[in-house]
């Protein structure tokens, strides 16, 4: 079963996503420059596609970053709410059924 991509990873996406540069989201996470270049490298090969093109000095979303990023959306909203109303779960077992979600690389 594959992982969830790590959290500071995840941050860094998000605060790129929203500013459009490395140097302001670095700002806000209070993180260099290279720290948010190498998370989003990170997510870069958890995805094996790119989620950003460079032009000039701003960052540009690809397709699939803005595809994941309205997923991260939607699962940070609804996460805190689901776990205040979901039993605790029970120990994890693997199954064959699981179903495994992949983002789309198309561009």
């Amino acid at each position: 079963m594959r992982k969830i991509p790590p959290f500071t990873a995840l941050r860094a996406f998000e605060a790129l996503s929203r500013h459009e540069s490395l140097t302001q989201a670095a700002a806000e996470l209070n993180v260099s420059h290279s720290a948010v270049s190498q998370q989003l490298r990170l997510l870069e090969g958890y995805f094996s596609c790119k989620l950003v093109r460079k032009t000039g000095n701003r960052i540009e979303l690809t397709p699939a970053a803005r595809s994941y990023l309205m997923k991260y959306a939607r699962a940070s909203i609804c996460w805190p709410l689901l776990r205040r109303t979901l039993p605790a779960p029970a120990p994890h077992t693997a199954s064959a059924s699981t179903r495994r979600h992949r983002l789309r690389c198309d561009g």
